[in-house]
């Protein structure tokens, strides 16, 4: 009995030995991070905060979304390749967001702009 924690995007090949008995090998898993391709049209956030729509790849699993360390605490997958937030308000400018998931420990970073 054992626990695998995949840390981060890739393929893994994990292999069982117990005293007295043959080696296992597991089939492959590859865990594919996810990317930020756009904020609605042109990777702008509302600086009053509000509704935004992000597009990207592999997004259905996404458990935590946070913006310049602020955590967004309202949002849904709408499918594999598209979430719907609602932004904090923020000042104008570039900031960090940040997205993590049940994939692996990693957090992807995508920079993103309040206007």
């Amino acid at each position: 009995t054992g626990l695998v924690t995949v840390v981060g995007a890739g393929t893994y090949t994990v292999t069982s030995h117990i005293d007295g008995c043959a080696d296992v090998t597991s089939t492959s898993q590859t865990a594919t991070a996810p990317q930020i391709a756009t904020v609605d049209a042109g990777q702008n956030l509302p600086i009053a905060g509000g509704a935004a729509t992000l597009t990207g790849t592999n997004l259905g699993g996404i458990s935590k979304i946070s913006v310049d360390g602020d955590e967004v605490r309202e949002w849904s997958v709408k499918s594999d390749t598209e979430l719907a937030i609602v932004a904090p308000a923020h000042a104008a400018g570039d900031v960090p967001l940040q997205i993590s998931g049940y994939w692996s420990n990693t957090v992807v970073t995508e920079d993103v702009t309040y206007a």
